[in-house]
């Protein structure tokens, strides 16, 4: 866990709560108090999921087949990342073997606790990648600062988004329609072709300053 400036704060705030008593101080924090604070703190999972909604994503609270479209879609970009690490590492590259194959009946036959069971051994490998790698103690902050990276495509407020939308036409005479997200977040739309544009408030995530720190 990243004890950011945040938190920091929020646990002196729970601990300063108190009163001198015969010259020592005495705070009235509760261990709930920490356990609360502690339960508020988003998870990755929380975070991944905000930006999902934030860009008309499927997002499932419980577990759910999917559809063909979305497993193509899954593996994609986890064959993506595969193909980017293995570049990374001056590996050649991996078959992109998941890409649409016309030839192929899909039948949904799904095993959800096989499913389970491979998402939760990619993820321990992903780990163990990061942890070979030497990143572990700078992980988390690594992630917050892709997830802020990835939020900056999308407006807080719509007047924002419709200035930004007026504003592409005009320089670029780029077409756009504004589409609103479950959480209260707007993004930018291509009407051309349903891509989403990257607004002028998208910044890209700046890694090495984080890997400088080690």
């Amino acid at each position: 866990m990243v004890v950011n400036e945040e938190l920091e704060t929020r646990i002196h705030e729970i601990f300063d709560n108190g009163e001198y008593r015969h010259g020592r101080f005495i705070s009235y924090a509760e261990p709930n108090d920490i356990i609360n604070l502690l339960k508020s703190i988003p998870s990755r999972e929380d975070k991944v999921k905000e930006f999902y909604q934030t860009f008309n994503q499927v997002v499932n609270d419980k577990p759910t087949k999917l559809t063909e479209d979305t497993i193509r879609l899954r593996l994609n970009l986890i064959q993506e990342e595969l193909d980017e690490l293995a570049d990374s590492l001056d590996f050649a590259k991996f078959n992109d073997k998941y890409q649409t194959k016309s030839n192929i009946t899909f039948e949904i036959d799904q095993d959800l606790t096989k499913a389970f069971d491979a998402v939760l051994d990619l993820q321990y490998v992903l780990s163990g990648t990061i942890v070979s790698l030497g990143m572990a103690n700078i992980f988390e902050e690594g992630f917050d600062e892709v997830h802020r990276s990835n939020m900056s495509k999308s407006f807080n407020k719509f007047e924002d988004a419709e200035g930004e939308s007026a504003g592409l036409f005009m320089t670029k005479g780029i077409k756009t329609r504004i589409e609103s997200s479950p959480n209260g977040k707007y993004i930018l739309q291509r009407i051309e072709d349903n891509k989403t544009i990257k607004p002028s408030t998208y910044s890209p995530a700046n890694l090495q300053p984080i890997l400088d720190k080690v």
